[in-house]
């Protein structure tokens, strides 16, 4: 129906070599062992020695085995004053060497470079999953562009920090940039780290403002690391060093449980009885140190960096800023307080430029350690001489075999015959099951291991050799940790309103949300949303309600409509009208093609065969479940007799090309041809190059068809279709020209049907019906549309971002010629290339000019979307095929490209563009295995628009396609929608808001597939109670509308019992007034499963009145009576009434309806009549 602070009272570390446990190195909490992914434990037959000896026994399995290795060890421990040096290591025989030499000393290896030091870590991960090794990477941070380092970098030189100081290592890895860069103390990490267990005596308040001194932002809802957020007697946090983040919850100012949860539920999943919370930040500014720092600062004149730390003294980069005016800096090398051994590698160091924030010369580092034994490992022949004790291993590089599986087999079993024992690793679970299924018939069983190995190797001596899955198949090597945090997520379905905001109300149309009311119901308390419509009439919608409110949303591509409806006008019904017929038009349409294509009888391919796992194995990334789902939809298609027409969804970098891929491979090795179908012939020059990588090592015959190509290739490709000799042809709409006649295809996919014209559309129909359909869009469609279109239409969304890609480095930035030059030539230093967005076409050129005076040797090309199509197709294949160094354009660039050697972007004026737009840009970048960086520029001293800053900072927050993806999700879903079903209903949906056009949708499809749902009906529950969630329970408005849209929404009975329990979970003992909401609302779901529209709670009776097409027949009433013991009354007259005597609270009337159920269950038993109220509704059991 509508109608016109709280507070809360009173082990021994191991170290051994092992080869028995396949491992990678993943995230621990700080002081457990790490431990293998997934991986059984195993009986430790030395467990009972000392570490030192654990080291040496399992050493000996395999390295021991090297005469040369233990020449190496007996020189280490003898010391004899001359330099080791170790010649001949290669791949993951260098990390194996380190193991074998860790011991109760501490080992520090310095790798010549960050991206070394990456790799021998994942390697000591493979090889010696027991062993404790950390990592101290460098920042990777310019002096022209001063930053803070990544989340990823921080989180790990914290955690090692924290190791160093607490936990003594076995091994850490660094370079020598990183050891000399600027760090805390080992006192300032203590003061800085809390340290909280279960019965101690803790302020919350205090906690949380120790927290935010240490650089932790306060938040309502915890979501990303370095988050804390205060609710009453609860502090959750997220700190470095655990996966998730944790609860603290007091009694009084005592700690009464830790627990951790689960970010995208927000619930508890496990306890704790204590808890480390380290800073946030690495060098952490207290009120003495900023005081210090304000004083030299001024000092050093420099008062507006003294005034800008007085303000915010966490401002981006404000490490390098202030290193210069720090006494006596210090570094890493603080850290280790006794001596051990140091392995130094040879080759290129770091040629990143330098940083102020390194403050130690990188060459004097190792003045630190000049007690230490040292290793130097070499690269190079080096000849032996009096100072130096030189060492040659015998490590030989693995036979690589070509790609294919058969080679693998192959090489395997010659390594088997020459006597050696083969260990295969792989990347991940998925990787390792297809290897052990290409190797499961060779004798003897060949062992098959999860580990990230930079790179295989053979030790002849030792009769063991080493594989690497990725040098075997051909692929980047994945160096990077398993995921070290939890991904952030919003609670389910985030909502909020703002006074402003406008609502479109499923019954009564457009509106504005003006506040909230708490006003007095059918009797019961609760909060109304207060709407405003046209003439300054009002609408109060009861909060439980609020399903039937959705907020309109401004996008890039077409702002909100601004008019208000007027209540009890025709206009909102005229609207709703015509949206619901325009989507039975094309619902119909649909559904006629779906019935003819079911008519076309396409080919039935075989099952997979040995091929097809091969290819999926050379896969370069771990493929996502809802690639999976979309591959495994496909291959079900293309086993079934009925043509296929399925249509892909998903962003750009997604994985639908090696959907699709896979399809085409399957329709080829069953003898048919492939035509590939895509709208620039840029777009085709970027299949053709995936394609032919992907099927280099097979026997395929593909071509390219376009404007790129001669007349007299276009005229071979054209006769080899005819022939049959062409089994692939990737192309433009040249493919659709009346000369292109097929042998017999099998198979057409369509990439972005949209983009062609209606002549071109109708030719696609043509060969629709000819061969199996598959179409590819590159804009997300929501889950909701997607379920709603299942029914008559084929469809495969792919919303799972790929996992382990390398974070874009994103920075929001004031415009600087510094900034940029630095950004491009880094970039071009490393042979790469750079996008420049600039979105406006009347002064490209002027920054054209700008650009090629800041960095005159870059090869500049320029493209919009106003050149002529042939001039933009030039210069865009120019940057394709790396003719040019730097592309300036407007947002052309936004979809379509993939070109993994561009991984830099610059965007000029970022405060101008949407958030969707904005994340689908830095898309651009970070498709390969390089870092990637975006730099966002805004105007220098601007004071940018409060929602330009919420977008950038959104933005530069959320480096990974996670939670923050998700934000612009919803715009690029709706102009996915409509790519999709076409511009009209992309006009309606703008018209009466997404939620009830998807509403409608499914509305319109279930009628005409015969399912239509039961006609719903209004319900009224009187009760004298207040229901509604308190603001000192939760404060947050926006934590209040979620739950309150959540609510709302349900359809189980159980669901409002499952929320109450999370939110005595998340926030505490739930308030009376909560827990009466939660009450109301299981209720009202009951009372609808037996068609009660109306209920009264009476001082001592239940009263009940059914809709008159609900009624319960005679023998329901009879079952009634007797299950209801003669307490019941029953009152027919227009409609049946009924009172039931007996305590009239909300437990006890829901108690009373589950018992009303039992005699309504029956009666759906004995189908005593086809029109039962129950037929079609839930039969799920009551608790």
């Amino acid at each position: 129906m509508e109608t016109t602070e709280r507070r809360r009272p009173k082990g021994p570390r191991k170290n051994s070599l092992s080869f028995g446990i396949p491992s990678a190195p993943h995230l621990r909490p700080i002081g457990e062992p790490r431990n293998p992914r997934n991986c059984p434990t195993i009986a430790d037959p030395n467990r009972h020695l000392p570490m030192s000896q654990q080291s040496r026994a399992a050493s000996d399995e395999v390295f021991g085995r090297l005469e040369t290795v233990s020449l190496l060890g007996k020189a280490v421990q003898e010391d004899d004053g001359r330099l080791i040096v170790v010649d001949g290591l290669r791949g993951g025989a260098k990390a194996g060497v380190a193991a074998y030499l860790a011991s109760d000393r501490t080992l520090l290896y310095i790798a010549a470079n960050d991206e070394s030091a990456r790799a021998v870590h994942l390697d000591l991960g493979a090889l010696a999953p027991r062993l404790d090794s950390v990592l101290f990477p460098g920042w990777s941070t310019a002096e022209n562009m001063p930053r803070s380092p990544s989340i990823d970098v921080l989180s790990t030189r914290v955690e090692t920090l924290h190791a160093l100081r607490t936990q003594h290592p076995n091994v850490v890895v660094s370079t020598r940039p990183a050891l000399g860069t600027w760090t805390a103390a080992p006192e300032e990490l203590e003061r800085a780290t809390e340290v909280v267990h279960i019965g101690m005596e803790l302020d919350p308040l205090a906690l949380l403002e120790r927290l935010s001194i240490r650089g932790y932002e306060r938040v309502d809802t915890v979501q990303e690391i370095g988050d804390v957020a205060l609710r009453g007697g609860i502090v959750d946090a997220f700190t470095f060093g655990l996966a998730r983040p944790v609860r603290i919850e007091f009694w009084g100012d005592s700690v009464d449980s830790i627990r951790e949860f689960a970010v995208s539920t927000q619930r508890s999943v496990g306890p704790r009885s204590t808890v480390t919370l380290l800073p946030r930040r690495e060098i952490v500014i207290d009120e003495k140190r900023r005081e210090d720092l304000s004083t030299r600062l001024r000092g050093a004149g420099k008062p507006r960096l003294a005034d800008r730390i007085g303000v915010d003294p966490y401002f981006e980069g404000y490490e390098s800023s202030l290193a210069p005016y720090v006494e006596d800096p210090c570094t890493v090398g603080t850290y280790f307080r006794e001596n051990g051994l140091l392995l130094v590698e040879s080759g290129d160091g770091d040629d990143a430029p330098t940083s102020s924030v390194i403050v130690q010369d990188p060459e004097a580092v190792l003045q630190y350690f000049e007690q230490w034994r040292r290793v130097e490992l070499q690269d190079l022949d080096v000849k032996a001489n009096g100072d130096r004790n030189l060492i040659r291993v015998a490590v030989r590089p693995p036979p690589i075999p070509s790609g294919r599986s058969d080679a693998l087999v192959e090489s395997v079993s010659n390594l088997t015959k020459q006597g050696l024992r083969t260990l295969v690793y792989c990347e991940n679970e998925t990787h390792q099951r297809r290897c052990r299924e290409i190797l499961s018939d060779n004798e003897p069983p060949i062992e098959v291991r999860v580990g990230v190995l930079s790179g295989g190797f053979v030790l002849p001596d030792a009769g063991i050799a080493f594989l690497a899955d990725h040098e075997v198949f051909r692929r980047s090597p994945s160096m990077r940790d398993a995921p070290r945090f939890e991904e952030g997520a919003h609670v389910t379905d985030a909502f909020s309103l703002e006074p402003g905001d406008y609502i479109v109300h499923i019954d009564h149309g457009t509106g504005v949300f003006e506040g909230i009311d708490r006003l007095v119901v059918d009797r019961r308390r609760t909060d109304c949303l207060r709407l405003g419509y046209l003439g300054g009439d009002r609408l109060f919608v009861p909060i439980d309600q609020l399903d039937r409110v959705q907020r309109l949303r401004d996008t890039d591509d077409a702002p909100i409509p601004k008019g208000l409806d007027k209540l009890g006008g025709k206009s909102w019904a005229r609207r709703l009208q015509r949206t619901k017929h325009a989507i039975e038009r094309m619902a119909k349409d649909l559904l006629d093609l779906y019935a003819k294509r079911s008519q076309v009888h396409g080919h039935r391919f075989d099952e997979d065969g040995a091929w097809e796992k091969e290819l999926a194995e050379a896969f370069p990334w771990e493929e996502t479940h809802d690639q999976l789902r979309a591959a495994d939809e496909i291959r079900q298609d293309q086993l079934s007799s009925r043509a296929m027409d399925r249509l892909i969804c998903g962003d750009v970098g997604f994985g639908k090309t090696e959907v699709a891929l896979r399809a085409t491979f399957k329709a080829v090795l069953g003898g048919k041809q492939v035509a590939v179908l895509v709208p620039t012939t840029l777009l085709a020059e970027q299949h053709h190059e995936t394609f032919r990588s992907r099927f280099s090592a097979y026997p395929i015959e593909l071509r390219s068809l376009s404007r790129f190509r001669t007349a007299k290739s276009q005229r071979e490709i054209v006769d080899g279709l005819r022939s049959g000799r062409v089994d692939i042809v990737i192309g433009t709409h040249r493919i659709l020209s009346t000369d292109v006649q097929f042998a017999d295809l099998g198979l057409l996919i369509v990439d972005e049907e949209h983009r062609f014209g209606v002549r071109q559309k109708e030719k696609i129909k043509g060969l629709k019906l000819r061969a199996d359909c598959l179409s590819m869009t590159a804009t997300p469609i929501p889950r909701t549309l997607h379920m709603a279109l299942s029914g008559i239409r084929d469809l495969s969304l792919i919303a799972t971002p790929p996992k382990n890609r390398f974070p874009v480095e994103t920075e929001v930035l004031e415009f600087s010629e510094t900034v940029i030059r630095e950004a491009i030539e880094r970039e071009l230093a490393r042979d790469g290339q750079v996008f420049f967005v600039h979105n406006r076409v009347r002064t490209l050129g002027a920054m054209e000019g700008l650009l090629r005076k800041i960095v005159p040797d870059a090869r500049i090309v320029v493209a919009h979307g106003q050149m002529p199509e042939r001039e933009l197709e030039k210069a865009m294949t120019a940057f394709y095929r790396a003719e040019a160094d730097l592309l300036i354009s407007t947002m052309i660039v936004e979809s379509g490209l993939d070109l993994p050697n561009a991984n830099t972007l610059i965007v000029h004026r970022a405060d101008r563009l949407g958030l969707a737009q904005l994340h689908q840009l830095r898309g651009r970048v970070g498709r390969g295995s390089r870092k990637a960086s975006a730099y966002f520029l805004v105007p220098r001293h601007a004071r940018l628009h409060s929602q330009a800053r919420r977008r950038l900072r959104a933005v530069r927050d959320h480096t990974e396609l996670g939670a923050g993806y998700s934000i612009a999700l919803r715009d690029m879903e709706i102009r996915g929608v409509g790519n999709l079903l076409g511009s009209e209903q992309h006009g309606f949906i703008h018209t009466v808001g997404f939620e009830t056009y998807c509403r409608l949708l499914s509305e319109v499809v279930a009628e005409l597939e015969g399912d239509a749902p039961p006609r719903d009906f209004d319900l009224r529950i009187h009760a004298q109670v207040d229901a509604y969630v308190p603001e000192g329970y939760i404060p947050e408005p926006a934590e209040r509308f979620t739950l309150y849209k959540r609510l709302s929404r349900f359809t189980d009975p159980l669901q409002p019992s499952d929320l109450l329990a999370e939110c005595r979970d998340r926030f505490g003992p739930p308030p009376e007034a909560l827990e009466n909401l939660v009450h109301l609302k299981e209720l009202e779901i009951r009372l609808r499963s037996i068609g009660v529209e109306d209920l009264i709670l009476g001082s001592e009776s239940v009263d009940l009145g059914w809709t008159r097409e609900h009624a319960p027949k005679a023998r329901t009433l009879e079952k009634l009576a007797t299950i209801l013991a003669g307490r019941v009354l029953f009152r027919p007259s227009d409609r049946l009434r009924a009172t039931v005597q007996g305590p009239s609270d909300l437990v006890s009337a829901l108690e009373l309806v589950k018992e009303m159920r039992k005699a309504f269950e029956m009666q759906g038993a004995d189908r005593e009549d086809s029109t039962s109220p129950l037929e079609g509704r839930s039969k799920k059991e009551d608790r």
